[in-house]
C-alpha cells in the first residue's frame, strides 16, 4: 500500500492501541446513552480506556516476541516492532493509570471487574505450560473476547445503574456480545495463515474462511434481533443500531488473510465508533449542541 502523508498518524493511532482504546470507551459511551441520564462513570471510563490500551500492548509486545523464527516481521508485526518502545511505555502507563481509577470505584464495580480483568490478562500472558496463553487454546479466542468486551462495556456499567437482576441489562449485554464476535471473527480470517503456523486452531482454521464469514453475519444479523426486544432501545435507537450493522456486514462479506490490516484494526474496530455515534445521534446527540 503506498504511503500518503497522513499514513504515519494513522500507524501512530492504530498500533499505539489509542484507536482500540477509544473504541472501548465508544462502547461504554453508548451503554451510557442507551442506559439514561443517570449514568455517570468518569472513573470506571478511565479504567475500560487505559485498560484496554495496555492489555492490547502486552498482548502485541508478547506476540512479537513469539513470531516464528522463519517469519518476516513485516505488516502490521512490523508496525509492532516500529512501535515497540512506544508500546512498552503505553503498557505500563496504561496499567498504572487503569489500576489509580480502578482504585477509585466503589466496592461494587471493583467486584465485577475481577473477574474480566483476570481472563484478559490469562488471554495475554504466556502463564501456562510451554509458554501458551489463554488465547493459544483451541478455538476460544474470539468467545474470549466477545465475553469481556460484552462484561467490560454492557453488563457493569449497566447492571451499576439499573440492576444485574434487571433481564434487560442482560439482553444488553447478549447483544453486545454478538456484535463483537461478529466484528472479531472476521480478525481470525486475518490470521488464518499466521496462526496456521502458530498450530493455534481458530474458528476460521476449523470451518474454513468462508463458513466464518457466515457466522459472522449470523451473529451481527441476531444482536439486532436481540435488541429489538429490549425495552432500553427506544425505535430511533434501534434504527441506528441496524444501520450500523449494513457496513459491519460489508466488512465480514470482503473479509480475507491477505487484505491490508487498515482493513481490520482501522475499519472493523472502527465499526464500534461508528455504532455508537449513529445511537448518539438517533437519541437526539446533535440537538443538545
Amino acid at each position: 500500500m503506498p504511503r500518503l502523508r497522513i499514513t504515519p498518524l494513522i500507524d501512530a493511532l492504530l498500533y499505539s492501541h489509542v484507536w482500540i482504546g477509544l473504541c472501548a470507551l465508544a462502547m461504554v459511551w453508548q451503554t451510557n446513552i442507551i442506559v439514561g441520564p443517570h449514568f455517570s462513570m468518569t472513573s470506571y471510563q478511565a479504567v475500560v480506556f487505559f485498560g484496554t490500551i495496555s492489555l492490547y500492548s502486552i498482548h502485541r509486545l508478547i506476540g512479537l516476541r513469539r513470531l516464528g523464527s522463519g517469519m518476516k516481521i513485516e505488516g502490521r508485526f512490523g508496525m509492532v516492532f516500529q512501535f515497540r518502545k512506544t508500546g512498552l511505555f503505553l503498557a505500563i502507563s496504561g496499567g498504572l493509570l487503569s489500576v489509580v481509577f480502578f482504585l477509585r470505584l466503589g466496592a461494587s464495580e471493583q467486584k465485577f471487574l475481577v473477574l474480566p480483568a483476570v481472563v484478559a490478562l490469562l488471554y495475554a500472558l504466556p502463564v501456562f505450560p510451554k509458554g501458551n496463553r489463554l488465547r493459544d487454546f483451541p478455538l476460544i479466542k474470539v468467545f474470549l473476547i466477545s465475553v469481556v468486551w460484552a462484561w467490560l462495556t454492557a453488563l457493569v456499567p449497566a447492571g451499576n445503574v439499573l440492576s444485574f437482576q434487571d433481564p434487560s441489562v442482560w439482553l444488553l449485554s447478549a447483544e453486545r456480545g454478538l456484535f463483537i464476535l461478529g466484528i472479531t471473527i472476521p480478525f481470525d480470517i486475518r490470521d488464518y495463515h499466521t496462526d496456521k503456523v502458530a498450530g493455534v486452531d481458530t474458528l476460521p482454521a476449523v470451518i474454513g474462511p468462508y463458513r466464518a464469514r457466515y457466522l459472522s453475519a449470523f451473529c451481527l444479523c441476531f444482536a439486532g434481533v436481540v435488541a429489538f426486544f429490549n425495552p432500553l432501545y427506544s425505535s430511533a435507537q434501534w434504527v441506528a443500531l441496524i444501520i450500523s450493522l449494513l457496513p459491519a456486514l460489508i466488512i465480514v462479506k470482503y473479509s480475507t488473510p491477505n487484505r491490508h490490516d487498515y482493513f481490520y484494526t482501522g475499519l472493523a474496530d472502527g465499526l464500534m465508533i461508528v455504532q455508537a455515534g449513529l445511537i448518539w445521534i438517533a437519541s437526539g446527540g446533535i440537538s443538545q449542541f
